[in-house]
């Protein structure tokens, strides 16, 4: 099925690179919500830590559902679909990985 542009897989590129954005954007907003007063997160044990914890690898899988879930319904081909999914977990990961250094490192956590 076409979009309406007549091009089978178009919006694929700018949804991954929104979902991408939007997975590190909510690990953003978790960390400056859940940080504490140091900034380095609560304690692991904690209800808040353990969500924490699962946030950079969640948030992903989450996006990545959405993205299977819209290309389903456009129909996307296979590779499109695949791609698409696979790119953003990659490229949210990413994001958070390297949110998760700036901000570790910035606070002078774990010293």
């Amino acid at each position: 099925m076409n979009e309406p542009n007549g091009k089978p897989n178009s919006g694929a590129t700018w949804l991954t690179l929104a979902l991408a954005l939007g997975a590190a954007g909510a690990y953003m907003l978790l960390w400056s919500l859940l940080g504490g007063t140091d900034g380095c997160g609560p304690p692991g044990h904690s209800t808040s830590g353990r969500i924490f914890g699962a946030a950079p690898f969640v948030l992903p899988l989450v996006a990545a559902g959405i993205v299977l879930t819209f290309g389903a319904n456009r129909r996307w081909r296979g590779p499109t679909l695949a791609g698409a999914t696979i790119a953003t977990v990659v490229i949210g990961g990413m994001l958070e990985v390297l949110i998760f250094l700036l901000e570790f490192g910035a606070h002078l956590c774990g010293e």
